[in-house]
């Protein structure tokens, strides 16, 4: 009951936090350089669809992981528990069974990760390094460069600090 409120406050916390950053660093970037806050929501935007592929890539895998591991487990147990492990000497037979058991469910959930590593490897690349420090990273100083150096229409001032401020609002975005 008291780690439920603890959680409450801090979800409330942590939620006010959130839209203060968001309403105060947005009315910034409206204000002084509305196009910069389309790096930042296009990051998010596409952070969000990456993670929920990759979610849903994660979590094909589990399911289909699920009862391979549940059967090395089960096989697992059965060495180590004390009833089995009586039954086991008595009938030689059946633990080297069971040890090819626990070795073929194992080179199964191997080989079910290795058939998606691909997909994932490249889902969490897009995601942290495209996605977030690429676009906010790179092409967002680049822009911000160009419009103070080049265009005159950002102060050098206003782009550090749009730059600065750039982590916090992606942070309070995520």
């Amino acid at each position: 009951s008291e780690n439920s409120i603890e959680r409450f406050l801090t979800t409330l916390k942590n939620a006010v936090q959130c839209i203060t950053a968001i309403s105060s660093m947005g009315i910034f970037y409206l204000l002084v350089d509305w196009k910069g806050i389309i790096f930042v929501l296009v990051s998010f935007v596409l952070r969000f669809l990456l993670s929920k592929r990759l979610n849903k890539v994660n979590y094909d895998v589990r399911m289909e992981v699920n009862s391979k591991e549940r059967k090395r487990n089960y096989v697992s147990r059965i060495f180590y528990l004390k009833d089995y492990a009586k039954e086991l000497r008595m009938h030689h037979g059946v633990g080297r069974y069971l040890e090819e058991e626990f070795v073929e469910a194992n080179k199964e959930m191997v080989a079910i990760n290795k058939k998606a590593s691909g997909k994932r490897t490249w889902l969490r690349f897009a995601r942290v390094y495209l996605v977030g420090d690429f676009i906010t990273d790179v092409l967002y100083i680049i822009y911000l460069i160009y419009s103070a150096a080049v265009l005159h229409t950002v102060d050098y001032s206003s782009a550090v600090v749009l730059f600065n401020n750039l982590g916090s609002l992606r942070g309070s975005m995520n």
